[in-house]
């Protein structure tokens, strides 16, 4: 991995900073101005940055900027809870937390119907590990080709019916139960790696880190209330 070509341009290492972009740009596809005049751009970059060229100063100044910046910190906290208020953003983390729990009780609904049906868990549970290796890369070239919004969806829907499938099954079919569930596994995990994907497009920048750990807790809420949900719609079945 690179160095950050932003820290590296703050460093005075535009040159490193240039051929790193460069690079990404080539991956991506994505035009850039040549060597020299990018190398130009970010040095008139750094010099125009809050830091560059500038004298530390006295400890008067030190303190009056400490507490510049401390001002500059509560007035972007504001700013960033504003951000998340509204409406198109309040909309999309719900939507990507609603997500986050489906995903986690559909997971945990496929292990409890294959713990409950299988003759063999712990075959069940290698499998189901191995199933995760073609659900997180093999999704891949998918995404490329019809994105990440149809993906998700095509995947809870497959997995919403292998569950369901699973629930008709009889018992004594263990073949076709297990399979299902595997099928589910695959599934609900590249579901999985998605949402983490997703939610570098739909958070902005200032509110990312935030929403992308709101989003986690709501994923663990989803693991600790699966049970419960499990046993109420048995005994509800039954």
């Amino acid at each position: 991995m690179p160095e950050s070509p932003r820290w590296l341009m703050l460093k005075g290492r535009c040159e490193e900073a240039a051929d790193a972009l460069l690079k990404a740009s080539r991956w991506h596809g994505v035009k850039l101005p040549s060597r020299p005049r990018l190398v130009a751009m970010l040095e008139k970059f750094r010099l125009e940055s809050s830091d560059g060229g500038k004298d530390v100063g006295s400890y008067e100044e030190q303190q009056q900027n400490q507490t510049t910046s401390d001002d500059d910190d509560e007035e972007k906290q504001q700013e960033e809870g504003e951000e998340m208020k509204k409406w198109p953003q309040r909309n999309n983390n719900n939507n990507h937390n609603i997500n986050n729990i489906n995903k986690e009780e559909e997971e945990e609904e496929e292990e409890e119907d294959e713990r409950k049906k299988s003759t063999d868990p712990f075959l069940y549970m290698i499998l189901s590990s191995l199933m995760e290796i073609p659900g997180y890369t093999g999704f891949t070239p998918v995404v490329a080709r019809y994105g990440r919004r149809n993906v998700l969806a095509f995947n809870f829907a497959v997995c919403a019916v292998a569950i369901l499938t699973i629930l008709a099954t009889p018992a004594s079919y263990t073949w076709m139960v297990f399979s299902l569930a595997l099928v589910g596994k695959l599934f609900i995990t590249g579901s999985y790696g998605l949402l983490y994907l997703a939610s570098s497009e739909l958070f902005p920048t200032c509110v990312r880190s935030r929403g992308l750990n709101l989003s986690s807790m709501m994923a663990r809420l989803g693991s600790i209330l699966s049970p419960f949900i499990i046993k109420v719609l048995v005994s509800v079945v039954d």
